[in-house]
């Protein structure tokens, strides 16, 4: 039962985890409610993953704020692959060495 205009916290809390399960199914993430205020905590691929949740949760009856402390993975750095070498293709014996 709501109170005055507000929605019990629980009800908003279902109401959150069912808009998160439509929205972001794959996205690990998950919410606590207080006096209407939505805290998402949890990990994200990118950042317009972000963004649509906020908005998604942002735009439900009830919510007063969203806070977010969602992280970011940090993305991992590419291997270095060296610039080809003909001479690495060849038999031993037919590699070229540099003269000293």
């Amino acid at each position: 039962m709501a109170i005055g205009n507000q929605i019990p916290d629980k009800t908003l809390l279902q109401t959150v985890q069912k808009r998160l399960a439509q929205k972001c199914g794959s996205a690990r993430v998950t919410a606590t409610v207080r006096g209407g205020d939505v805290t998402i905590t949890g990990v994200l691929k990118q950042e317009h993953e972000r963004k649509l949740i906020l908005r998604c949760l942002a735009s439900l009856q009830g919510v007063k704020r969203v806070i977010d402390q969602i992280k970011l993975e940090e993305k991992k750095k590419m291997a270095v692959i060296p610039v080809w070498d003909p001479n690495r293709l060849k038999p031993a014996e037919e590699q070229t060495t540099p003269e000293l």
